[in-house]
């Protein structure tokens, strides 16, 4: 409940609320068990109103740039994985299923393709915007996720992996941004110190980071709708 996305989504919502239960783990992690009032008419006009801009806006198509990448202690920079970003494959269906057209396409292969170097380019989201607009798309999203590790816990012997997510939305032919999320951690150990735990943790954090992503949009494309 700490997420806006979520406080966005359940505001005039909840009528009433009472905590049933609360339990931590060893981990730190807190389970809680809530029991809650919930505002049938309002949870459906609400996204009768989704529906209704879906409908207004024709399915747009939306091409999708997103990063995974892993940065080791002592490492300048952090370096791609060099495999298909589990992320874009989550945010991509997530998006489908809401009725969007999205376009999965390697942001290196795009820049490669088009003579550009990416880290040299003056104006990056007029880049992004031109990318976009080349291949038909009404919106792009671009995100990174960056695995940080592994860190030895010298009281365990195990090896923390730490990951953050941020996205960022905008329709390519205005360049004005439709949602930004707020970067976001997680971390988990493993015995193994190798580059399996950072893909474990990523895999994880896809999931949540595509709902993440699917929620902003459709609730700020909804704002600015009415």
């Amino acid at each position: 409940l700490a997420q806006d996305i979520i406080k966005t989504r359940i505001d005039g919502l909840v009528a009433s609320h009472e905590v049933v239960s609360s339990n931590k783990a060893s981990d730190g992690v807190w389970t809680v068990q809530v029991k809650a009032d919930v505002k049938q008419d309002v949870l459906q006009s609400t996204w009768a109103d989704v529906e209704h801009l879906m409908e207004q806006l024709g399915e747009p198509k939306i091409m999708l740039f997103f990063d995974d990448l892993k940065q080791y202690p002592g490492q300048p920079e952090p370096t791609a994985f060099g495999r298909m970003s589990p992320v874009t494959s989550q945010v991509a269906g997530a998006l489908r299923k809401s009725g969007f057209r999205v376009i999965e396409k390697s942001r290196y292969q795009l820049m490669k393709d088009k003579k550009v170097e990416w880290a040299k380019a003056d104006d990056h989201a007029e880049l992004m915007n031109t990318v976009a607009r080349d291949e038909g798309a009404d919106l792009f999203i671009e995100g990174t996720a960056i695995a940080e590790g592994p860190t030895l816990l010298a009281e365990s012997g195990l090896n923390q992996w730490k990951i953050t997510t941020w996205s960022k939305g905008f329709w390519s032919a205005s360049g004005e941004m439709v949602f930004s999320t707020e970067p976001a951690s997680s971390k988990k150990n493993f015995r193994d110190p190798g580059d399996s735990g950072a893909i474990e943790l990523l895999n994880f954090t896809a999931k949540e980071v595509s709902e993440q992503v699917r929620e902003q949009l459709l609730e700020n494309l909804t704002k600015q709708a009415s």
